[in-house]
């Protein structure tokens, strides 16, 4: 099963015609924009919500920058997010730990590297959240975690995986700092993915590529200043790149736990709602409890379907019900449940 919900979550995100597009939910916010001097999009950004029968749930979020300078970047995102979202789907019958990530990243490593051969690669950067006030971060290259307090002052959790990163200098401008990446995801062998705990930190994050935290820190820091919502931080994220013409493509996903509300979910086996920038996406795994033990030969049916008219320039959003098991899906629950302690409030 494992194959299937990758292939699965592979067709979700696979969309390299975007140009801009911005999306929603209450705590939850993704957008991105493609560079004026790429041909595609090689960035993907996803959230995900992972709800087993037994065990912790999930929130996750997760940027993959693709590598336009080598083979098929967007194809290495696209696997990456996809492999790494499905690890933690099929492992949360239990406590999720640090060597779950761990795991999920070296799988996304693997991969990558078996489907282009060593010759593409990405970046990985995911917040895993299993309670309002801990989780991790995973983090490979030079896509960047952010902590955003009340006011959305933002400061930097993770280090570049580059010369820049290595030796220091931090705070030097983006434009003169040595950015030629030391690891990232599709090298195969020896990568080695920093576990960052969030236990203690705040309850809003923001996660972004290179073509966001390119623009400059003091720039990105008065964009979140004046952003009143993880919304609002996104839209004025993805429209200021798009106006100012940054050169790469650039992505964000901005949580705010406090706002977050659960999903629906499926009294048996695995529910999983994932949002990209343009899609929302909802699949039950049937019959399981941890990692699967189903047969391979079990194929995804399609259940529900629904469309809605979209914005001008923005890829038409869809929301799909989806079914991957022999069984057929119980009914939903109308109740939603708090992921935090905060009053329930619609990003918009």
């Amino acid at each position: 099963m494992s194959g299937d919900l990758t292939n699965r979550i592979v067709a979700f995100l696979d969309d390299p015609a975007i140009v801009r597009s911005t999306q929603s939910v209450p705590g939850i916010a993704i957008g991105t924009v493609k560079g004026p001097l790429r041909d595609d999009n090689q960035d993907r950004v996803v959230a995900a919500y992972i709800s087993p029968q037994s065990g912790k749930a999930l929130l996750v979020a997760i940027v993959c920058d693709g590598m336009g300078g080598m083979a098929d970047g967007g194809r290495a995102a696209t696997l990456a997010a996809s492999t790494f979202i499905s690890c933690l789907a099929l492992s949360t019958g239990g406590k999720p730990s640090a060597k779950t990530l761990v795991d999920a990243v070296r799988q996304s490593d693997r991969a990558v590297f078996e489907a282009l051969k060593g010759e593409g690669g990405t970046t990985l950067t995911a917040i895993v959240m299993i309670e309002p006030a801990s989780g991790w971060i995973a983090h490979v290259g030079d896509s960047r975690a952010y902590d955003a307090n009340s006011e959305f002052a933002i400061e930097q959790l993770t280090r570049d995986d580059t010369i820049a990163g290595l030796v220091g200098g931090e705070e030097a401008d983006e434009k003169s700092r040595d950015n030629r990446l030391l690891q990232f995801v599709g090298q195969g062998g020896d990568l080695e993915a920093h576990i960052i705990p969030l236990k203690g930190m705040g309850r809003r994050f923001l996660l972004a590529s290179d073509g966001v935290h390119g623009m400059g820190k003091k720039v990105l820091q008065a964009i979140a200043s004046n952003s009143s919502s993880a919304a609002d931080l996104v839209r004025k994220i993805v429209f200021v790149s798009d106006a100012t013409g940054v050169d790469d493509n650039a992505s964000a996903v901005a949580l705010s736990i406090d706002d977050f509300v659960v999903p629906p979910s499926y009294p048996s086996g695995v529910a999983l709602t994932l949002w990209s920038a343009t899609n929302k996406l909802e699949i039950w795994l049937g019959g399981i409890q941890g990692r699967s033990t189903a047969p391979a030969r079990q194929q995804t049916a399609r259940i529900e379907k629904q469309a809605t008219k979209a914005p001008a320039k923005k890829t038409q959003k869809r929301v799909k019900r989806e079914v991957i098991g022999e069984q057929s899906p119980p009914p939903k629950p109308q109740l939603k449940i708090d992921f935090g302690s905060g009053e329930d409030e619609a990003d918009d």
